[in-house]
Order: structure tokens, then sequence, then C-alpha cells
């Protein structure tokens, strides 16, 4: 699959390609492995769990290392997490890598109780609100605004919101 959506894009004339969103640092590396193999800039971000770990069991840290090891031009974090809960997790990155780290929240205010949007209870059903009632859980414009800035202070280069998990 990531053999012909990467030869479609060369052919066409893309210049980068961005993995995002994934969950599992195999599937990351094969999508990595094709971008380099057509020498385009690659930008691959993670979605992390609520353990802090790639579905393969591998924890967020370890496995930006290794696709910064393997070649990635950007490496970072998308979806899942809201801006809150993301921050810790962006601030070991921009510590331990050395290139460009990616910040992609969904604008949605997630907890260290409910870290993830699958994770987000509604208050008086304590039903799981994902994927319908997220509603109530929407990060203002100041909210976004204030993870961007702190964000930026921590070394984020590349930014931008995730459309879920």
């Amino acid at each position: 699959m990531f053999e012909e959506q990467v030869t479609w894009a060369k052919e066409s004339g893309a210049d980068l390609i961005i993995a995002e969103g994934l969950s599992n640092i195999g599937e990351a590396l094969i999508a990595l492995g094709e971008i380099k193999k057509n020498e385009m800039i690659a930008v691959v971000t993670l979605s992390p769990n609520v353990d802090d770990l790639t579905w393969d069991g591998v924890k967020i840290l370890d496995a930006c290392l290794t696709l910064e090891r393997a070649g990635a031009d950007v490496v970072g974090l998308n979806g899942n997490r809201g801006p809150q809960t993301m921050l810790p997790l962006l601030k070991q990155l921009t510590q331990s890598l050395k290139v460009p780290v990616a910040a992609l929240p969904v604008a949605f205010c997630t907890t260290d109780q409910q870290p993830t949007i699958t994770t987000l209870k509604e208050n008086k059903k304590q039903e799981r609100a994902f994927p319908a009632g997220l509603d109530p859980f929407t990060c203002t414009r100041t909210q976004i605004a204030e993870f961007t800035i702190e964000a930026k202070k921590l070394g984020v280069k590349y930014f931008g919101l995730s459309s879920g998990a």
C-alpha cells in the first residue's frame, strides 16, 4: 500500500510525504522506508495511546528516536491526544530529538485522567463520549493558541490540528 501511494505521489511531482497519525512503529517504519527509497522528505507522526505506547508496545519517545535514526526529516505526534495531554510527550521529544518535532493535537480537552479522545466520558452518564458526544469537550481558540505558544517554547517547529483519533 505505501509503495503504491508514495510512487504515485512521486510521479505526480510531490516533494514530501506526510505519514500521519500512525499507531504502530512497524507500520511507520515501512512508510518511512518507502518515502526515503523515493528520495523524498518524510514527515512521520505517531498517535499516542493512553499508556504512552504505540500499539505494538514501544514507548512513544523510543519510537520517535527510532524514526529519527531511520531517516525521518520531521517526527512528532498527531491525533488522539488533546493539547494538555500532548504537551508532556512533546517536552520529551523536543529534549531528545535532533530533527524538527511536529505537534498536531485533537481539538478536544483531554485530561490526565482521560488522556485521549477515546477515553473522554460524558459527565452525567459517564459513558464514552467518542465519537458522537465530543462537543462539550471542544477546545476554544484561546486554548489552542495557548497550546501553540507552550509547544513553541518547548521547541516544536511543525504545527497543525488533527481531525481525530
